[in-house]
């Protein structure tokens, strides 16, 4: 630890004094020094960033590089398990992720952490985690939620958003490229719906809800007549058209149809698919 200097005019002030006011650390047990006034704090607050420990430095730009490398780790995952890169039941394990995304156990650890509260992963006590099943219980949970939600946004859209937001709804009227492409581009609808909203609290809820259905609509999509999104996207574009015309009721009976059609195809579909799991006891 080193010593730092005050102003002139101003009594020595040490590392130790600094941080402890400041609510930092001590590593290392250091002599007393006289404890330091506020204005000295102002006038030395950017050293806290250069502070050195025996066997480690912190500079000003690693707290955002680890805070960055955490939350790319995080998105990785978490896309890797909407994807279907990592199937529904499958078991992973910290050190093969970190190998996989080239990094330490920590970020896997944090991500993983993260994606068990966003009920995407389970932990296993002393054998690690597996990407949580589909059920039929969540999926139509996630579903109504969605129906009474996503209609609340679409209706504070048609009542406070200004035309040009409404306008910027034009770019999902067409859509072309294949499955995964549909995905990105439905996500991307009714995310736009949500933050047309104005409503910070309900975009932020309904967006969550867009992203974890992503394998629902991977079912949903297989489960159409020719595995074709075209019938879809028409939807959207009716739901589009009343909402610019600003038509609340209109609008309210296109997005709730919508979802309910989802709904019916997505139910079906799971009860036929592997990935399912018994439904949860009461």
């Amino acid at each position: 630890m080193r010593g730092v200097d005050g102003p002139v005019g101003k009594k020595p002030v040490h590392v130790r004094s600094f941080l402890n006011f400041v609510g930092g650390i001590t590593p290392v047990r250091v002599p007393w020094r006289p404890p330091i006034d506020k204005s000295t704090v102002r006038e030395f607050k950017h050293l806290a960033l250069d502070v050195k420990y025996q066997d480690c430095q912190i500079g000003a730009n690693d707290v955002p590089r680890i805070m960055l490398l955490r939350e790319n780790i995080y998105d990785l995952l978490r896309s890797d398990i909407l994807a279907c890169r990592f199937a529904p039941g499958d078991e992973m394990r910290e050190q093969d992720l970190a190998e996989r995304y080239s990094v330490s156990r920590q970020p896997v650890r944090d991500a993983l952490l993260r994606l068990q509260r966003e009920h995407l992963v389970t932990v296993q006590p002393r054998q690690g985690y597996r990407v949580t099943p589909i059920s039929l219980s969540d999926a139509r949970d996630l579903l109504r939620f969605r129906l009474a939600l996503e209609p609340a946004c679409v209706a504070e859209a048609i009542e406070s958003a200004p035309d040009s937001v409404l306008k910027s709804l034009d770019e999902f009227r067409r859509f072309s490229g294949d499955h995964e492409d549909f995905i990105a581009y439905n996500r991307g609808f009714h995310s736009a719906l949500a933050h047309a909203s104005g409503n910070r609290r309900m975009a932020t809820a309904l967006c969550d809800l867009i992203g974890q259905a992503d394998r629902l609509v991977r079912v949903s999509v297989s489960n159409l007549k020719g595995h074709d999104p075209a019938k879809l996207v028409a939807e959207h574009v009716a739901l589009i058209d009343a909402m610019q015309s600003r038509e609340t009721r209109t609008a309210a009976r296109i997005i709730k149809a919508h979802i309910g059609a989802t709904e019916k195809r997505v139910l079906p579909a799971l009860k036929r698919n592997a990935v399912i799991v018994e439904e949860r006891s009461s």
